[in-house]
């Protein structure tokens, strides 16, 4: 695989740093090789002239096979091939050269490997933006070990990124072009968290993410209250205003410290990580009871609650209770367990 990568690395920047050259000297052969017979009121063949140009590109010097001992315009113009033949040689070996050099092959092959990477995965997350919001995202999605995407549109901010966090799955480019969202692999996953510090740019992706992948849940961050509605309109299964939730924190710190703190204490347990999950009920569930899920043998995962598709809550479900269409189970639990749970309700 990575031979393969490094292969077609090579092979897209040597074709692109040779683009210039082919088609100069395609031009500059095509043109000489008209240009010898019609000097020669066509007394040579093509085949001639054209011989007659490579030599002379190739400075191989087997002498005049087209006769222009009576033309000094030839001359000249054979004097300018040959110039023109040996600077488009020297620049076309330089660009080769210089791709080795200057680091375009590495670039290219982190950028194949990142591709072939995306392509491979399901139900992630793809985060757009990545400044203080999209910052905090990125490091939930780490802890609790969920696979995730980010799309960047500062070149420079991609760089740095890349460098510091070679492991991250990181896009160069604009997270509202659908082109990007699609390199991101929005047609298979399970959310877009569209974290980008201006709000009409949010509006476009939650819009391009519902109509590329209906399926995906996509939460918007919203500065300016007057376009949550039209962010909802677009699309965003919800919408986060930071300064209200900033404003509802600053109260919950004032009113239920010891909650807050508690909570604050579960989410920078980095040896843990426990947090609040929610698994929603398969089909093949409808009709059994709490008891046949055995919930008791994940012994570091605390099932809070279940939320019915009336949106009522059932806290602590008793064992007899009977699932129904719509039911979701709201769970503390850690990572390790989560993919249990995962499991059970896959």
């Amino acid at each position: 695989m990575k031979f393969r990568l490094l292969r077609d690395a090579v092979f897209i920047e040597v074709s692109n740093r040779l683009k210039i050259p082919l088609i100069a000297f395609t031009i500059l052969i095509s043109a000489s090789t008209i240009f010898y017979r019609y000097i020669t009121h066509h007394t040579y063949s093509l085949v001639d002239c054209f011989y007659m140009t490579m030599i002379t590109i190739t400075t191989i010097g087997y002498g005049e096979i087209v006769d222009l001992s009576q033309s000094p315009e030839g001359r000249l113009y054979t004097v300018f091939l040959a110039l023109a033949g040996i600077a488009l040689a020297t620049y076309t070996v330089s660009s080769v050269i210089a791709v080795a050099v200057d680091g375009r092959i590495n670039k290219t092959y982190k950028y194949l490997q990142t591709m072939n990477t995306i392509e491979e995965l399901e139900d992630h997350f793809i985060i757009c933006g990545l400044g203080r919001i999209g910052n905090s995202i990125v490091a939930e999605m780490e802890l609790t070990k969920r696979l995730f995407v980010v799309i960047e549109r500062d070149s420079e901010r991609v760089k740095t990124i890349q460098q510091e966090h070679p492991k991250w799955l990181v896009i160069d480019g604009e997270a509202a072009d659908d082109d990007t969202l699609t390199k991101a692999g929005i047609s298979r996953c399970m959310g877009v968290f569209a974290a980008t510090n201006d709000d009409n740019t949010n509006l476009v992706i939650s819009l391009s993410a519902k109509q590329l992948n209906p399926k995906a849940r996509v939460v918007s961050m919203c500065k300016d209250n007057s376009y949550i509605n039209k962010i909802t309109k677009a699309g965003a299964d919800k919408v986060i205003s930071p300064y209200h939730i900033g404003g509802l924190r600053m109260a919950s710190e004032m009113v239920r410290p010891t909650v807050t703190s508690f909570l604050d204490d579960m989410l920078r347990d980095n040896g843990v990580n426990y947090r609040f999950e929610e698994f929603a009920l398969p089909a093949r569930y409808i009709g059994s009871t709490v008891a046949t899920l055995n919930i008791s043998a994940f012994k570091d995962s605390n099932f809070l609650a279940l939320r019915k598709s009336t949106g009522q809550a059932i806290y602590k479900p008793q064992p007899d209770y009977t699932f129904q269409p719509g039911d979701v189970f709201i769970v503390i639990t850690n990572p390790q367990e989560r993919h249990q749970i995962e499991q059970l309700f896959a």
